[in-house]
């Protein structure tokens, strides 16, 4: 339960891309909608959305759901994300004089 409750506190950390179910949709979506790229609709037979989704994949280390793409973009390793809120909540908990749930 603590790791739903931390991922919500750190949304901004987390993209998820729905709809996406292979790396070439993955790679598409980026290319087309991110904004980091000049995208020209006429050289789209040209573009490689498979191998630039795989290399993202590999690089972002994410992973697909049921429904999408998932991936934590944050710099800090993501078992250190979770250690640290615990450690939050066990400090609060102890400054509110309230038990741990």
């Amino acid at each position: 339960m603590e790791e739903f409750l931390a991922v919500g506190r750190n949304l901004d950390l987390f993209y998820y891309c729905f709809d996406v179910s292979i790396p070439e949709e993955y790679g598409k979506r980026i290319i087309q909608e991110s904004g980091h790229f000049d995208y020209d609709p006429n050289l789209d037979d040209y573009y490689d959305y498979r191998k630039y989704g795989e290399d993202r994949i590999r690089q972002e280390q994410g992973v697909f759901l049921e429904h999408g793409y998932f991936v934590y973009l944050g710099e800090q390793p993501f078992w250190e994300l979770m250690q640290e809120q615990e450690q939050n909540r066990e400090t609060l908990s102890q400054e509110q004089g309230i038990g741990l749930y």
